[in-house]
């Protein structure tokens, strides 16, 4: 895999937060592990640590970080989903409903 943009990384980590299913949230952080290992590893590089050192030190952040984020992620996704469907747009008339929520009025 060559260099990912951060805006890319940022999807990956945000397909992983937002993913119920716990198989396929575990499938979406290797894809996020696989973008962020090399970014991260660079980053250490670049305080001059010696190559295995950055990736031993890269791989332990993303581990702890999936430890640590892993274990509230579903119950901050189960809050997030119900706070999404109490949202209602603003009444800006039939046209602009249309537009946001993509069905007709009754």
């Amino acid at each position: 895999m060559g260099p990912v943009r951060h805006d890319q990384v940022d999807v990956l980590l945000y397909a992983w937060l937002s993913e119920a299913d716990p198989r396929k949230a575990e499938q979406q952080f290797t894809l996020y592990f696989k973008a962020a290992f090399p970014e991260l590893c660079r980053f250490m590089r670049a305080f001059r640590a010696e190559p295995a050192t950055a990736q031993d030190i890269a791989q332990q952040a993303l581990i702890k970080f999936f430890a640590h984020l892993g274990i509230d992620r579903k119950a901050a996704n189960i809050q997030l989903r119900e706070a999404l469907s109490e949202l209602r747009p603003l009444d800006f008339g039939a046209l602009h409903l249309r537009l946001v929520t993509g069905c007709v009025p009754r």
